[in-house]
């Protein structure tokens, strides 16, 4: 079925994933980025949506990083909250479909994988902050009649994704390293840490999936149900690449040992399930992003 979909955060990994996918489902596509407004004015946002007129809302902007979270955690409640809010108050007389992306780290670590009804432990400011929008969404949309989805993404992986998530931050040092013809060293805190992962392809089909099948007030995890470890992920771009390397481990605690997703909810309800692997598939791919950025940028 045609839609007409606004992405905000469209200049983002995922946004450019899903804009990749979603075209080639016969979509009216359009983004919102920092470029076209700022999300947390309501004033601006409204005439956005006005002139665009969505029938469907994907909601992927704000501050997206744990770590940074702790070095501006009022801004990232502000952009994610607030900007959020400002959002749905644009969309009350309109009502489209609003799909918000939240994120697994609102969950309490377990070693058994994680369904929609895991125990609530946020652990970080941006984790706290996407909580508390999933609250507004329900309150908000509930009170204004607009149909909502929440997805909770784990960890997504994918080209395009900016240097500061570990595993784009590695490969973009081994492309450089290799451009440079120099050995380089790469440090990991943590590495017995064990991730669930998705490939940012999976997690577009997956969004999508839910905008045709999903029950609106509903909430799904986005997630490959697959434990990797970090180590073992960052041994693996070392062994694609074309130039020596030494790994540096140091053991933190600040990351959960074990966070993995359940997904056969999203599955049961639109048929979806993970295509790739992100040892096999989305790592050898990262790696050759960040060779062609290098060659093309510099």
């Amino acid at each position: 079925m045609a839609r007409n979909i606004l992405i905000t955060g469209s200049t983002g990994f995922l946004g450019m994933a899903c804009q990749d996918y979603f075209q080639t489902q016969n979509c009216t596509l359009s983004g919102l980025s920092t470029r076209d407004c700022d999300i947390r004015d309501t004033q601006q946002v409204s005439s956005f949506i006005t002139e665009k007129r969505p029938a469907v809302i994907l909601h992927l902007a704000g501050q997206n990083s744990q770590e940074s979270s702790f070095a501006d955690p009022r801004g990232t409640f502000d952009v994610n909250v607030n900007g959020t809010i400002s959002l749905i108050q644009a969309i009350k007389e309109t009502r489209p479909l609003f799909l918000f992306m939240s994120t697994g780290a609102i969950y309490q670590e377990s070693r058994e994988p994680i369904d929609e009804d895991g125990a609530h432990d946020p652990k970080s400011p941006y984790a706290v902050s996407k909580y508390s929008a999933e609250l507004m969404v329900k309150l908000l949309c509930t009170a204004y009649q607009i149909p909502f989805i929440i997805a909770r993404g784990f960890k997504m992986i994918g080209p395009r994704q900016r240097a500061v998530a570990i595993d784009s931050k590695s490969a973009r040092q081994l492309a450089q390293s290799e451009q440079r013809g120099e050995q380089c060293a790469l440090v990991v805190k943590n590495p017995n840490a064990v991730m669930d992962c998705l490939d940012s392809r999976d997690a577009a089909r997956a969004l999508y999936g839910l905008i045709e099948k999903g029950r609106p007030g509903e909430t799904y995890n986005l997630c490959s149900g697959k434990g990797y470890r970090l180590g073992d992920r960052i041994r693996h771009l070392i062994s694609l690449s074309k130039t020596p390397c030494t790994l540096v481990l140091e053991h933190e605690d600040f990351f959960p040992t074990a966070f993995i997703g359940n997904h056969s909810k999203i599955s049961a309800d639109t048929g979806w399930q993970p295509h790739y692997d992100v040892m096999r598939d989305t790592l050898p791919l990262l790696l050759d992003y960040w060779r062609s950025e290098l060659i093309t940028n510099g």
